[in-house]
């Protein structure tokens, strides 16, 4: 199928496939009984909140991604392809099935209202800004009513006021929905502290040491009117599982995902996280 914009490919087919599931919940509401599909124009995902990850320090974000993916009943909708990604393909990280999957997949979970982007490769570095840039396009042609990315911090580069209490950050953008700060503040989340980064600014910025593409895609957003909210968690190297559960529950605490914060599905990979087991010799 042709791209919808110069990064993402649709799965062929699969627009039908979700104007029936869509088309469906809206008519379970009506109690009514239908099959009708809608065309492309009629998909509507402004009331849909895109979730994406940050390439970040411990691979915090990704792992947080992979968790709600696994939990929740979600379809595969395409992929995006940009000479910034580097190719990568693989087993299917989600089941045991024979299908394959690359560096970066879209997903859909329809009873959430979520659109979820996950990036397994890191990215060509002269290569970020242009594919961050289709992002953004991309972003704006579907009008999704919020964007979230999930990141981390380097824990190591802490100030002395970040060592004690709550390790949860957010940034919510001038563009972002006007009670998301309120909701995160309510839930004991505390905005990134505005530091002086001295190898690029001699000015009070947001300092985030080890974030990724995290600061380049703000400031994009920010530039092209794009809804985002932040949320980071400061982590150090090592196995990072828990922190990638406790930034889900912190997820959760705000968009009352699920009932049970304990029962998110871990991946099969994940078993492969440190490589196979060490063989048994005797």
């Amino acid at each position: 199928m042709e791209p919808v914009c110069d990064a993402f490919y649709p799965i062929d087919g699969i627009y039908e496939e979700l104007s029936v599931s869509l088309k469906r919940k809206v008519d379970n509401t009506q109690n009514v009984t239908t099959t009708e599909v809608m065309s492309i124009s009629e998909l509507d995902w402004s009331d849909y909140m895109l979730v994406l990850p940050s390439v970040s320090f411990g691979n915090v974000g990704q792992m947080a991604v992979d968790l709600l993916i696994s939990t929740f009943p979600v379809k595969k909708v395409g992929y995006m392809e940009h000479e910034a990604l580097l190719p990568i393909v693989g087993a299917d990280p989600y089941t045991n099935s024979s299908q394959l999957s690359t560096s970066c997949e879209v997903y859909v979970a329809v009873e959430k209202q979520l659109v979820i982007i996950q990036q397994r490769s890191p990215f060509v570095k002269r290569k970020k800004s242009d594919y961050l840039k289709q992002l953004r396009s991309w972003i704006k042609l579907w009008n999704f009513r919020n964007v979230v990315m999930l990141s981390s911090l380097n824990a190591f580069y802490r100030n002395d006021a970040q060592l004690l209490g709550s390790q949860y950050r957010y940034i919510c953008n001038k563009h972002s929905e006007n009670q998301c700060e309120q909701q995160l503040s309510a839930n004991g989340w505390k905005q990134l502290e505005l530091r002086k980064d001295y190898a690029d600014h001699p000015n009070d910025t947001f300092y985030m040491p080890g974030g990724g593409i995290t600061k380049l895609f703000m400031n994009l957003c920010n530039e092209g009117d794009v809804p985002l909210v932040v949320l980071f968690v400061f982590c150090s190297e090592g196995d990072n599982t828990g922190d990638a559960f406790g930034l889900v529950d912190q997820l959760n605490q705000w968009l009352q995902l699920v009932d049970k914060p304990n029962l998110w599905s871990i991946p099969p990979s994940w078993r492969l996280l440190f490589g196979r087991p060490v063989p048994q010799l005797f």
